[in-house]
């Protein structure tokens, strides 16, 4: 056997996979070629570190240091996000300011929704118009000239907002 065949196999020799025959090729090999035996105790003492890897020291007082570490970054992080006139005010007012704005604007919204509605049931009852076009009704609140103007027009629906304005 050669070194390069040597050198191929001694992966499977190291794992224990070479049948007796050749196993005993490899070793005589080993025996008198000193590069050879080299290369062999290079696999032996990376196998050793794989299967035994060093303790890793650490420093006294490491886990204390990444704990401060991180609180100190978690209570930056928590500061940038919020805005700087809301930390004035204690989170309790804060949420409260919150839903007022979002129950007044839900109550704004129902509200203009519901004005819209009896002006058209107004107009319609004072017109003559069925009940199925009371929706119609709604596009003659519309501004002369508006967006919602210029779309009925162009969809050909112009006829709509000249029989209600």
């Amino acid at each position: 056997m050669n070194c390069k065949q040597v050198q191929r196999r001694l992966n499977a020799y190291l794992d224990g996979e070479l049948p007796a025959e050749m196993r005993q090729t490899l070793e005589a090999h080993l025996d008198g070629c000193s590069a050879c035996a080299h290369e062999w105790a290079a696999h032996q003492k990376l196998r050793q570190l794989l299967d035994e890897p060093p303790a890793a020291t650490v420093p006294e007082g490491f886990a204390r240091l990444v704990r401060e570490r991180a609180s100190r970054h978690a209570v930056s992080v928590r500061r940038r996000a919020t805005p700087e006139v809301w930390r004035a005010y204690p989170i309790p007012v804060r949420a409260a300011a919150m839903l007022a704005l979002g129950a007044g604007l839900l109550v704004g919204g129902l509200m203009g929704n519901s004005a819209a509605l009896v002006r058209t049931t107004e107009q319609a009852a004072a017109t003559g118009q069925a009940e199925e076009d009371l929706s119609l009704g709604l596009v003659g609140a519309l501004a002369p000239g508006s967006l919602a103007e210029d779309y009925l027009e162009l969809t050909g629906n112009s006829e709509v907002t000249e029989n209600n304005g």
